[in-house]
């Protein structure tokens, strides 16, 4: 008989530099825990999280008819063409996402200063973050490794960025960022194991 695993976890990628970063995290895991957590890359979402909630419908519904759900899917995007209809989605299939306000450039620039700058684009993000990060290239350089030792400065701004943010538009029930979350829920398989 085929056992199936109830401890399994997805998260789904908007972006290849989201899926290197999910890569390196779970490569941190305990290597009998790495197997919990499997990583994909969405092709098919084009950097739209429309898209990329109606992949994760298929896959939440195809692990059902597989009879081996996910006990969580994560999605990991950018936000910037958020869509109203996105948040319904996401509540009503329990995904927990992992996102930034332009890209995830935004959240390595939170390694290094407390708020998100200036930028208004994402060429505006990465000249920000080139300023700090020399070294820096998109999908060339693993982000996570260099970057890990400042961690906790990067979770502690995004949580003050979503303070002011809530400050600032009290009805709005979205935070800027929420890729800490994805970082606490590695934390917490790291502790489990």
């Amino acid at each position: 008989m085929l056992r199936m695993r109830s401890d399994r976890n997805l998260i789904l990628c908007g972006g290849m530099s989201e899926y290197l970063y999910s890569k390196s995290l779970q490569m941190e895991l305990p290597e009998d825990v790495r197997c919990q957590v499997s990583i994909e890359r969405a092709f098919h979402c084009t950097d739209s999280p429309i898209a990329l909630v109606r992949e994760g419908i298929a896959k939440k519904r195809q692990s059902g008819i597989d009879r081996n759900p996910y006990a969580n899917i994560w999605l990991f995007f950018q936000n910037s063409q958020w869509e109203p209809t996105v948040s319904d989605l996401i509540e009503r299939n329990n995904f927990r996402p992992a996102y930034c306000p332009i890209c995830i450039e935004q959240w390595y620039y939170l390694h290094f200063r407390e708020h998100s700058g200036t930028a208004k684009t994402a060429n505006d993000v990465n000249r920000e973050l080139q300023a700090l990060w020399p070294d820096y290239k998109k999908n060339r350089i693993d982000a996570f490794q260099a970057l890990k030792n400042m961690l906790p400065v990067a979770v502690q701004h995004s949580n003050e960025e979503n303070i002011n943010a809530a400050s600032v538009q009290p009805m709005n029930p979205f935070p800027l960022f929420t890729v800490q979350n994805l970082i606490s829920f590695f934390d917490g398989l790291k502790l489990a194991s």
